[in-house]
């Protein structure tokens, strides 16, 4: 196999193996935090926030909530565990916020052992395809491995 066929094999498997690491690990937070106490919140600020990437223009959601364990006040800003979820149409993000008036109430899900650990959603964004892209790329890496050792 030629040093450049092992660079692409190894780089697709490292790559597989890392995206489904992360994947698993996304799933974990998820089903450990179907235990995570439940508490009432209120949304103190909600945005649409506009970032220019080198690709073009983002929308991302700005949600920051407060809520309290043991007589301790909190405030979270994330919404789900995962990447932040960005949005190539503003109209899109503008929707999702929608979900978020300020001044209204909300579910917090907080973990017990650490109260500043709190999501609105017990879900994670792109796991799925994270999964998918990842068995993907460790199949081809394997596929060019295994093929390099049939053919010579």
């Amino acid at each position: 196999m030629s040093a450049e066929a092992n660079l692409y094999a190894g780089t697709c498997i490292v790559v597989g193996a890392a995206l489904i690491g992360y994947t698993i690990h996304q799933r974990n937070k998820i089903r450990d935090s179907q235990h995570w106490q439940a508490v009432p919140g209120t949304i103190l600020k909600a945005a649409v926030v506009k970032n220019d990437t080198s690709d073009g223009v983002e929308y991302n959601l700005l949600v920051q909530y407060e809520y309290v364990v043991n007589g301790s006040r909190h405030v979270g800003q994330r919404i789900e565990f995962g990447q932040t979820r960005a949005y190539v149409r503003k109209k899109s993000a503008e929707a999702q916020l929608a979900r978020y008036p300020v001044n209204c109430g909300v579910m917090v899900y907080c973990n017990p052992e650490h109260p500043e650990q709190a999501v609105l959603s017990r879900a994670a964004s792109y796991t799925t395809l994270y999964f998918v892209i990842g068995v993907l790329s460790l199949a081809l890496g394997l596929t060019i491995v295994v093929r390099s050792l049939l053919v010579g």
